[in-house]
């Protein structure tokens, strides 16, 4: 098989976006086929069936191209709770595999719920071509995209071209509702021998063009952390522009201590108002005009009395405060 190398990019190229284009109508019928799968994430009660058709239907168009394919049970699966299935796929280069990179894709296969009630000139299940364009659920987030990666994989069979790296697939069916199950597979296929262990590349086929005639690979990501902090508070919800706003006047009493990431903002200082929770004081500012023991108070201003109980009222101490002096706080960074 010929190395695409050796003849020079701009030759392959040639050859490779001819054969593209004469094989345009076969592409469309198949994403065609694909749009065509309701394979709704979010109402599993009703489309699993169509999810793991979709999920089978790709595995035998990657199988017919010479692939070694496997569908892997969804490790977040349950008996109460069944899952479709995880889509693995492995293309080896033909000569020397071992002296070239490998390249991992993801991609997902199902969709978000359509209706014409949503606001569809047509059926989103049927892919319709209006003034040059094709609409479709799907058919651009993500089943075009993904599987137009397959049918990279058949043009360099079809041109006798080798592939320049190992490609391998992972396709989930679950993006769209949180993709239940991936964080399992991915930790367990990234252990030493598993499916991800050689894998030098990944590639994000899930992304957007950069403009209407210019795709985009999404060949890397910055480093992501997820954090959750609650925050007990109000008995009710609150307009987060009204209210929001009055509560800036208060103290936060923390149970930790709150600091700013060292030279993000540097035009921006350590509020002093922030206090630890432990560290309460009180003053001889008076009696609580709600009439509790002072001992139990802190910071109750003389002349006027801050905050109105925004929030829960924690072992029944009175939340008045006082702003102490601070300075301005820049808010056009933000």
């Amino acid at each position: 098989m010929e190395d695409s190398g050796k003849e020079g990019f701009g030759g392959f190229e040639s050859r490779f976006l001819s054969h593209v284009d004469s094989n345009v109508d076969l592409y469309i019928g198949r994403l065609a086929e694909a749009v065509a799968i309701p394979s709704i994430s979010s109402d599993l009660p009703n489309h699993l069936d169509d999810v793991v058709k979709m999920m089978k239907w790709t595995e035998s168009h990657a199988t017919k191209l010479g692939g070694d394919v496997t569908l892997l049970p969804n490790p977040a699966a349950t008996a109460e709770s069944p899952l479709p299935p995880i889509m693995l796929g492995t293309f080896l280069a033909s000569e020397r595999p071992a002296k070239k990179k490998t390249l991992c894709v993801y991609g997902h296969l199902d969709v978000q719920p359509a209706d014409i009630a949503d606001g569809w000139d047509s059926d989103p299940f049927v892919l319709t071509e209006k003034n040059g364009k094709l609409y479709g659920r799907g058919s651009t987030d993500d089943k075009g995209p993904a599987l137009s990666w397959l049918w990279i994989i058949e043009a360099h069979r079809e041109l006798g071209v080798d592939l320049p790296v190992n490609i391998k697939i992972l396709f989930e069916g679950m993006e769209e509702s949180g993709s239940a199950g991936m964080f399992e597979a991915i930790r367990d296929l990234a252990k030493p021998g598993e499916f991800l262990d050689d894998v030098d590349f990944f590639c994000i086929s899930d992304n957007y063009w950069l403009g209407k005639t210019k795709p985009c690979l999404t060949h890397g990501l910055r480093g992501m952390a997820y954090f959750q902090l609650s925050v007990r508070c109000c008995e009710q919800d609150l307009h987060s522009g009204v209210s929001f706003m009055q509560l800036l006047g208060i103290d936060l009493d923390l149970p930790f201590d709150l600091h700013f990431l060292p030279g993000a903002m540097p035009s921006l200082t350590q509020p002093s108002h922030v206090r630890n929770n432990t560290d309460i004081s009180t003053g001889p500012w008076g009696n609580c005009p709600r009439g509790h023991d002072r001992s139990d108070q802190t910071h109750v201003h003389p002349r006027r009395f801050v905050g109105k109980h925004f929030g829960r009222r924690r072992h029944g101490r009175c939340r008045c405060r006082h702003p102490p002096r601070r300075s301005p706080i820049r808010h056009n960074r933000f």
